[in-house]
């Protein structure tokens, strides 16, 4: 797992590291808020996710799919998912679980 404020060191790349990090994984976990959505890196990087053809998981915390699309047009990049509302985030961590278990099995 790979939280920026956490695993990028004070001097490092910051672009660099995020586009490698997302580059080594299988989903991209978003949290979108009132002040999440206005900011520029939260759009770059789900554009970066989407082109490498990731599964992104938008969980909402206080701002709704349709305002986020009437004040940043965030459907483009979110309409055809299935968003997670913050109360709804223990059900996805046990989706998230089962798909770890299933691809575990495969290897």
């Amino acid at each position: 797992m790979f939280v920026d404020v956490f695993d990028i060191a004070k001097g490092d790349d910051f672009e660099s590291r995020i586009f490698g990090e997302l580059q080594k994984c299988h989903e991209l976990v978003v949290l979108l808020t009132p002040w999440s959505v206005d900011r520029n890196w939260v759009w770059v990087e789900l554009g970066a996710a989407r082109a490498l053809g990731l599964r992104i998981v938008p969980i909402l915390y206080q701002v709704s799919l349709g305002e986020i699309d009437r004040e940043r047009g965030g459907k483009t990049f979110l309409g055809g998912k299935n968003v997670v509302e913050i109360n709804e985030f223990d059900q996805y961590l046990i989706e998230l679980t089962k798909r770890v278990e299933d691809s575990s099995d495969d290897a």
